[in-house]
C-alpha cells in the first residue's frame, strides 16, 4: 500500500462492528453476454435483479436463479439515441423499481422495473420520462434522499444538476415530470461521478481532479452552515493527481474514490463538511496495468472492489489497503462493477457486451465446461490487445522456464510466457500451487495495419499518412495524421470533424505526438528563433484550433508507429499533466507556419437534429417560428434556399435575448453559409449582431453560452459580406474580449477567445493599409492581456499564431509597437 498509517481509534470503531474476514477467494459463477456493445454501468436493485446499461444504447434487466446463481435476460429498455453511462435505483417499492440511466445523448431516462418473478416472454420497457437540460454527456447520476424522489446528475457540460419528479395532469391522465430544482457549478472540467454520502450531502469527483461537496436539501446543510440549495460546501483541491473516475460509499465512515492516477484514496466525511484521507492504495492489481474504471464496496467484509481498463477486478481491505488477497482476471476492458448486499457477490460489466458474476459462495461454482469457455475467452481478449497495441516480438517475451518460476501473489494473476516460437497466456491457481495454461497469445497477421493505424490511407476522401482507430468513450472514430503535421491541428480538425468537446485537444494531440515519437524523425527545434524579439530558441506550444492545417519541413516517416492503446485517451499511454512527451520533439517553429492565411471556422454539423430539436422546443408554442427555424435547418442541410425576411432577425434576435443556447449555434452555422452571412451583414441584421457580440463580456452567461458567441463571431470571419461588419464592430468586441480576459475562464472559452483573436490576427493582416492603424494597436493591447496560462497550450497557440501574423505584415514597426503593448512581454513571460 502506498501509505501504511492505521485508522485512527474512532474510526476502527465504525469498522470493526461489520468487519469479518473473507472465507474463501471469488470464483467464476457466470459469464454472459447479452448486449451487442460495452456494458457501461451495472445496478443491483436486490439479491435477485440485476440492471446493465450498455453503448449499444439499451438497459436490461436480468432475473437471478436463487439455487444456481445465475442471471437471465427477462427485459429491455430502449429509449436513449446514445450509449448508456450510468445507472441508479431511484427508489424500490414492493412491486415496481424507478431506475434512472444517463447517457451520452445528453439525456437521463426513467424506468419502471417490475421486482415480482418473470415468467414468459421477454418484457419490452420504455422510458416513463426524460430529464433534459446538460449541453454534453451525462456521465453519471445517483439518487438523493434529502429531498423526495429526487437525483443529482453529473455532465461533460462541467455542472451538476439536481432534479426531482412529479406527477402532472394532462388531458385527463397522470404523467411524471421531471424538473430541474438547481444547477451546480463549479468544476472546470468534465464532471465524471457523483455519489450521495450518509448525511444526505453529495459528492462529486471531476477531471479538473478535485472532489465537491454541496448541499442538496432545502433545509440546507446544518453541520456546515450551508444553506442555499445547490450550493458547495466543501472543494478538496488535487484530491486525485489526474481525472477522478468512480466513487462509492462507505457506510457510516466516509466513501473511496478512484482516479485515472490508479489510486484509490479512503476518505473519512466530517460533519463540518470537510473530506480527510485516511488511507491510500493501488487501485490495480499490478503497476502497469490501465486506468481504473470501477469501484464498488463489500460492505460486510470491508472491502472495495476496483476493475479497470487491462481486464482485471482487483479486491482490497480497506483496513489495510492489501490487493494482494486476490484478483480475478475478466475478457475486455473492465468498465464498471457492482455487489449484492447480502451475499456480496460481485458483478463486473465488460467491453465485450457482456457481465461475469464472481463470489465466495462454493454452491454456486460455474461448471467445468463454463469455466473452459470462459478461460478462452480470456486468452483471446489478451490476443486481441496484443493486436491492438501493435503486435509482439515473440522473441522478446521471457521463456516459461523464468517467468513461470515463482508463484503469483494472488489466485488468477495471468501471465504471459514463451515456450518453443509462441507465447502463451497462463493463470494462477492457487489452490492446486500451479501455472495453468489457458490459450495461445497471437500478433498480428501483417505489418500494414498496426494495432488499429493504418499507414497511407483515405478517410472521407483524403490520404493520410496515417489513420488511427480511436474509440473514445465509446464512440469509434479514425483520426487522420500526415507526418510532420502540427498534431495539434490533426487534433483540432479530428475534434470538429466528431463534436467532441474542447477538453479533448491537448490530450489528442500529446498523444498523436507521443505514437509518432519513436518512427517520425524530430524536427531540428535548435535552430528556432523567437519572431517576436528576434532572440534565441522558443519552445512555442504547438496548438490550434480549427481546420487549418501548417507547413513543415520535418521528413516523412517511414517506419510504423510504436504502440497505440485501444483507448487512447482515457487508457494507458494518454496524456498526463506533467509527464513528458514526445510531442517536444514535433513542436515546429512559428516561422513555418506564419502569416496565418486561412480562418480558423467552428462548421461541425454533426449535433444539427438535437439543436433542430432544442429549438423547436423553445418555440414550441409559435407556430410560425417553428417554421423558420425549419425552414433555417434546411438551409444549412442544403435542402433549401434561404429567405431572409423580418420576422427572421426578429425570431433570432428574440431568441438571443432569452439566451436560448441552441440559437446561437444555429447562428455559428449560418455564419459559415454564404448566402446567410450576406443576410447577416444587411443592415436590418445589425441589432442581432450588437446583441451576440455584447454577450462576450457577460460574466453572468453560461459557459456553453460564452463559447458558442465566440464561436459565432470567430465564423463571421467566414465570407467578405460578414467580415465587414466584423471590421466595423472590431473596436467593442476587442474592449470586450479584452475585459473578459482579466477574469478566469473554462479551457473551452479560452480556446474559442484565442480562435478569435487568430482569425481577428488574420483578418487585419490581410486587410492590411485599408483598416486604421489605432485598431491594430488596440489588437495588439488586448493580446498583451490576453495570453491563456501555461496549461492552455492549444489556446496559447492560436493566440500566438494571430499575433505573429499581424507582427510578420507589420515589419519592425509592428514589433516595436507591440513590445511597448506588452505583447512581447506576455509572451516571454
Amino acid at each position: 500500500s502506498l501509505t501504511t498509517t492505521p485508522f485512527p481509534l474512532i474510526h476502527l470503531v465504525l469498522i470493526a462492528p461489520s468487519f469479518s474476514p473473507p472465507m474463501s477467494d471469488f470464483h467464476l459463477v457466470q459469464s454472459c453476454t447479452p448486449h451487442s456493445s460495452d456494458i457501461r454501468a451495472v445496478l443491483v436493485i436486490s439479491e435477485n435483479l440485476l440492471v446493465t446499461g450498455s453503448r449499444d444504447g439499451s438497459v436490461m434487466v436480468h432475473e437471478r436463479d436463487s439455487s444456481s446463481g445465475k442471471y437471465r435476460h427477462v427485459a429491455t429498455g430502449t429509449g436513449h439515441s446514445n450509449f448508456v453511462s450510468g445507472l441508479c435505483l431511484l427508489q424500490s417499492p414492493d412491486e415496481v423499481a424507478l431506475v434512472l440511466s444517463a447517457s451520452n445523448d445528453k439525456t437521463v431516462a426513467l424506468w419502471s422495473v417490475p421486482t415480482g418473478s418473470y415468467d414468459g416472454d421477454l418484457v419490452e420497457l420504455v422510458p416513463q420520462a426524460l430529464a433534459n437540460g446538460h449541453t454534453d454527456v451525462v456521465s453519471a447520476v445517483a439518487a438523493v434522499s434529502a429531498m423526495a424522489n429526487a437525483f443529482v446528475t453529473a455532465s461533460w457540460d462541467h455542472s451538476l444538476r439536481l432534479w426531482s419528479l412529479d406527477t402532472v395532469q394532462r388531458g385527463g391522465d397522470e404523467e411524471i415530470s421531471i424538473d430541474c430544482r438547481a444547477v451546480l457549478q463549479g468544476h472546470s472540467h468534465s464532471v465524471w461521478c457523483v455519489l450521495e454520502l450518509d448525511d444526505g450531502s453529495i459528492v462529486s469527483g471531476s477531471a479538473d481532479t478535485t472532489l465537491r461537496r454541496w448541499n442538496v436539501a432545502e433545509s440546507g446543510h446544518a453541520a456546515s452552515g450551508v444553506a442555499t440549495l445547490g450550493a458547495c460546501i466543501y472543494e478538496h483541491k488535487a484530491a486525485h493527481k489526474a481525472p477522478v473516475r468512480a466513487l462509492a460509499r462507505v457506510p457510516l465512515l466516509g466513501f473511496v474514490s478512484t482516479g485515472n492516477d490508479g489510486i484509490v484514496h479512503l476518505w473519512t466525511s466530517m460533519a463540518t463538511g470537510e473530506f480527510s484521507v485516511l488511507r491510500s492504495f493501488e487501485a490495480a492489481p499490478t503497476t502497469g496495468t490501465g486506468y481504473v474504471y470501477g469501484l464498488a464496496l463489500l460492505a460486510k467484509s470491508m472491502e472495495a472492489v476496483s476493475c479497470g481498463e487491462e481486464s482485471w477486478v482487483a479486491f482490497h481491505s480497506l483496513d489495510s489497503g492489501d490487493p494482494s488477497a486476490q484478483s480475478v482476471a475478466v475478457p475486455g476492458s473492465a468498465w464498471c462493477c457492482a455487489t449484492t448486499p447480502e451475499t456480496g457477490d460481485v458483478v463486473v460489466g465488460c467491453s465485450d457486451g457482456g457481465y461475469r458474476v464472481f463470489s465466495r459462495n462454493e454452491a454456486i461454482v460455474a461448471s467445468a465446461e463454463e469455466t473452459s469457455e470462459y478461460e478462452a475467452a480470456i486468452a483471446k481478449s489478451i490476443t486481441e490487445r496484443t493486436k491492438a497495441s501493435g503486435g509482439m516480438d515473440v522473441s522478446k517475451v521471457k521463456p516459461a522456464e523464468v517467468v513461470l518460476a515463482a508463484p503469483a501473489t494472488r489466485d488468477g494473476e495471468t501471465r504471459m510466457a514463451r515456450q518453443g516460437d509462441k507465447a502463451y497466456a497462463f493463470t494462477w491457481r492457487a489452490g492446486e500451487g500451479t501455472w495453468e495454461m489457458i490459450g495461445e497469445v497471437e500478433g498480428p497477421a501483417d505489418d500494414t495495419a498496426h494495432g488499429g493505424v493504418e499507414r497511407n490511407g483515405m478517410l472521407n476522401g483524403v490520404r493520410f499518412d496515417y489513420l488511427f482507430d480511436v474509440d473514445l468513450d465509446g464512440r469509434k472514430m479514425r483520426l487522420g495524421h500526415n507526418s510532420g503535421e502540427n498534431p495539434y491541428m490533426s487534433a483540432q480538425k479530428f475534434i470538429h470533424d466528431n463534436d467532441l468537446g474542447q477538453d479533448y485537444l491537448q490530450e489528442i494531440a500529446e498523444w498523436v505526438s507521443a505514437q509518432l515519437g519513436e518512427s517520425a524523425a524530430p524536427m531540428d527545434v535548435s535552430v528556432n528563433a523567437d519572431p517576436y524579439t528576434g532572440g534565441g530558441s522558443y519552445s512555442v506550444p504547438s496548438s490550434g484550433s480549427g481546420s487549418s492545417s501548417s507547413a513543415s519541413t520535418a521528413p516523412r516517416s517511414t517506419g510504423p508507429p510504436p504502440m497505440i492503446n485501444p483507448d487512447p485517451f482515457t487508457g494507458g499511454g494518454a496524456y498526463n499533466p506533467g509527464t513528458p512527451s514526445a510531442s517536444a520533439a514535433l513542436q515546429p517553429s512559428l516561422s513555418n507556419i506564419l502569416p496565418q492565411r486561412e480562418y480558423v471556422l467552428f462548421q461541425s454539423l454533426k449535433q444539427v437534429d438535437t439543436m433542430e430539436t432544442r429549438l423547436l422546443e423553445a418555440v414550441a408554442d409559435d407556430t410560425a417560428a417553428a417554421t423558420t427555424v425549419q425552414g433555417l435547418v434546411s438551409v444549412l442541410r442544403g435542402k433549401a434556399t434561404l429567405t431572409w425576411p423580418a420576422e427572421t432577425v426578429t425570431l433570432l434576435t428574440t431568441l438571443v435575448e432569452r439566451r436560448v443556447v441552441p440559437a446561437f449555434d444555429l447562428l455559428r452555422l449560418l455564419a459559415v453559409n454564404e448566402d446567410a452571412a450576406r443576410a447577416l451583414a444587411k443592415p436590418e441584421s445589425a441589432a442581432l449582431l450588437k446583441a451576440v457580440f455584447s454577450l462576450i463580456d457577460d460574466e453572468s452567461a453560461a459557459t456553453p453560452l460564452t463559447v458558442l458567441t465566440l464561436r459565432f463571431t470567430a465564423n463571421c470571419c467566414a465570407h467578405a459580406t460578414l467580415r465587414s461588419s466584423l471590421l466595423s464592430a472590431l473596436p467593442a468586441i476587442l474592449r470586450s474580449t479584452r475585459r473578459a480576459s482579466s477574469r478566469p475562464h473554462p479551457k473551452p472559452v479560452s480556446l474559442a477567445a484565442a480562435t478569435l483573436h487568430l482569425n481577428i490576427g488574420t483578418l487585419l493582416a490581410a486587410a492590411g493599409h485599408v483598416v486604421d492603424s489605432s485598431l491594430v494597436s488596440t489588437y495588439l493591447r488586448t493580446l498583451g492581456t490576453a495570453l491563456p496560462p501555461e496549461n492552455e497550450e492549444a489556446a496559447q497557440f492560436s493566440l500566438l499564431v494571430g499575433l505573429g501574423t499581424v507582427l510578420t505584415a507589420g515589419g519592425e514597426d509592428r514589433i516595436a509597437e507591440a513590445k511597448e503593448a506588452g505583447c512581447v512581454g506576455a509572451v516571454a513571460a
